[in-house]
């Protein structure tokens, strides 16, 4: 059975509060979780674009016109690899980012094929830098004649 209370109570109002006190604490738990959310895609979204980015260049360091052999991505002509300069990177590729080139030849033969190319050193820390450090990696040939194919490695560092 019901209760029924008289028109003139004194606690009518105040039975009300501890319910509107819930619903607003509920909705501000809400909005604050599809806030934290949002940022939270939205800085992971971010760091999944930097990386892209990383692997974006590597692949154009990796076909690089003044750099491949015959025009064939992934073979370096080691008559060309001192074409791979800071300033020719900025004037074919633009990129708007820090960055660290290194080939690094692993083959077995005695005589080997290493250069490194940088905007600016690596920076020690991330503090202060937007979207962090990338680093990608890739195998590569170095064509040093029709008989003397080296294997090497391709690392691209990127910081912004």
């Amino acid at each position: 059975m019901h209760k029924v209370y008289p028109k003139r109570a004194v606690g009518s109002f105040f039975e009300e509060i501890p319910a509107l006190f819930l619903v607003v604490v509920s909705i501000a738990l809400l909005i604050s979780s599809l806030f934290v959310t949002s940022a939270r895609y939205n800085q992971q979204n971010t760091t999944t674009n930097f990386f892209q980015q990383g692997y974006t260049f590597m692949e154009e360091i990796r076909s690089y016109k003044n750099l491949t052999y015959q025009n064939e991505p992934g073979i370096f002509n080691v008559y060309a690899m001192g074409n791979l300069t800071r300033q020719n990177i900025t004037y074919d590729l633009h990129p708007m980012f820090g960055y660290y080139i290194n080939i690094t030849d692993v083959s077995g033969y005695h005589v080997k094929y290493n250069h490194t190319v940088y905007s600016s050193p690596i920076p020690k820390n991330t503090i202060g830098l937007r979207y962090g450090i990338v680093t990608v990696s890739s195998t590569v040939d170095i064509w040093v004649s029709p008989t003397e194919i080296h294997l090497a490695k391709l690392t691209v560092t990127i910081w912004m």
